[in-house]
């Protein structure tokens, strides 16, 4: 193998070279909250070189969406014109996959075989690939807005294979990139940092140890339309900014302001109600809450729980419904109150049932009981503006249990319409993406049942198929849904 400099055409500053002087001390774990323009990824970009050649395996640098990953690394140019996988010594490639994204270097033993791999990935596609791969060091660029899930899958197999991991990214809001940071920033199995432009400048090896970013430039940006949120959250890192676009930011920013957001007990002799969102390559998302009556005569609305997973058949979430430790009972005889959107109404036509007849049917619980399946109340579909609107008048009346309402609550702060290039401006629906599941639960819940309207508890009777056809129509038409009992 030839000599080599490393990093390669690369001079760390000095705030970057705490990256590498954490990893000569023992840390494997890595919560960088840097400014924009502080060299996040070509930092960590680099660092990932130097660990493929002292122990062979998978890296991953993973963004929210794989274009991203590829217009920012794989075609990425710097200030100075450099490319950003020209930090990959030439001498050491063994082979490179353009359309994968994938860099494999030569084997430090052998250097005729193949080595370490090196592979951008984006956690909208590619959550099999990483996981299958058992990679030895994951990068999360732009953590604050790509689904946390990523971080899930990852770390059992980063804990047994001894492997690192990196999450570097600018605040928005105070979703799971602020819980991160807040819970490891003491922690000293972690290096966490959170650097403004006030703590960052050019002192590398032939800079002239200006700041990265001046205050001229950032006056610059105020004068050219850059809002002072936006000055707050991507100069000086401020969590307490909400999320640009967010579809419910200041309603959040209300409910922590106020102490909303904390822990929330039990309340005995209260019912549990839940609401959901179906899915099953897409989530299905249930919050779990109960309705306790307030002093002013209006309704609080506790969020005790919520729960999220891909690829669980609906039969097994009712089970998993009657395992937790609460009760659904409504009082006067009503029944239960779980609360579905319209498609809860479709037939599976794996099966060729309704979702109401096979989530009506008993279950079997792990301590040997059998209980009754869920009957639920389907809310009609309308028009989500509206739906978006009653959620948001009736959020001054939510509170949320902070610890086990932490992954919805992730996900609403990370809640953003969509975003229109050429018009330069936010669009009137929201982005469908992780985020999506646990506000469209939370959107059932408000127009069902938080907004006053009672739709029919809904349980298909024996002859399915027609009924359902039936009941699409109907829904369709905007006709109230008929009522059935098993």
């Amino acid at each position: 193998m030839p000599h080599i400099k490393l990093p390669y055409l690369f001079e760390p500053r000095s705030y970057q070279w705490q990256i590498w002087d954490a990893w000569d001390a023992g840390i494997r774990r890595f919560a960088e909250v840097w400014h924009r323009r502080a060299g996040k990824d070509k930092t960590f970009l680099n660092f990932t070189i130097e660990r493929m050649l002292t122990r062979k395996g998978n890296y991953c640098h993973v963004f929210p969406l794989k274009n991203q990953a590829r217009r920012a690394i794989w075609q990425g140019i710097d200030r100075e014109g450099l490319r950003y996988v020209e930090h990959f010594p030439p001498e050491l490639i063994y082979r490179v996959d353009d359309q994968e994204m994938v860099v494999i270097l030569r084997d430090v033993a052998d250097p005729t075989q193949p080595g370490s791999t090196y592979q951008l990935l984006g956690a909208d596609k590619d959550f099999n690939v990483m996981v299958g791969s058992n990679p030895l060091g994951v990068i999360f660029s732009e953590y604050s807005i790509m689904n946390p899930r990523a971080w899930d899958l990852t770390r059992p197999i980063l804990r047994e294979n001894g492997g690192w991991a990196a999450f570097v990214y600018t605040p928005r809001g105070k979703n799971h990139g602020f819980t991160l940071y807040a819970h490891v920033k003491d922690d000293p199995a972690w290096h966490a940092s959170l650097l403004t432009v006030e703590d960052t400048c050019r002192d590398g090896v032939g800079e002239d140890g200006s700041a990265v970013v001046d205050l001229e430039g950032i006056a610059q940006d105020r004068a050219e339309g850059m809002t002072e949120a936006d000055v707050l959250q991507e100069y000086y890192c401020a969590f307490d900014v909400p999320m640009p676009g967010a579809v419910y930011g200041a309603q959040l920013r209300a409910a922590y302001e106020d102490g909303r957001v904390t822990s929330v007990p039990l309340v005995p002799g209260y019912p549990v109600q839940t609401c959901w969102d179906l899915g099953l390559r897409d989530a299905t998302a249930i919050w779990y809450y109960q309705v306790l009556p307030g002093d002013d005569g209006l309704p609080w609305y506790r969020f005790l729980d919520y729960d999220e997973e891909t690829f669980v058949p609906l039969i097994d979430w009712v089970k998993r419904v009657r395992e937790k430790p609460y009760r659904y009972e409504a009082l006067q005889n009503e029944g239960e109150w779980h609360y579905a959107p319209h498609d809860m109404s479709r037939t599976d036509y794996g099966t060729g049932r309704t979702r109401p007849s096979i989530a009506a049917e008993a279950v079997d619980l792990s301590d040997g009981r059998r209980v009754p399946g869920v009957h639920f109340r389907v809310v009609p579909r309308g028009p989500l503006a509206d739906g978006l609107e009653t959620t948001r008048k009736l959020f001054p009346r939510f509170w949320f249990d902070l610890e086990r309402c932490e992954r919805g609550l992730n996900a609403l702060n990370s809640y953003t319409y969509v975003w229109d290039d050429t018009r330069q401006q936010w669009g009137k629906e929201p982005e469908h993406n992780w985020a999506s599941h646990a506000a469209d639960a939370l959107r059932t819940g408000a127009v069902g049942m938080v907004g006053g309207q009672r739709p029919a508890v809904v349980a298909a009777p024996g002859n399915t198929f027609r009924w359902a056809q039936a009941q699409t129509r109907r829904s369709r038409q905007g006709l109230p849904l008929r009522t059935f009992r098993l």
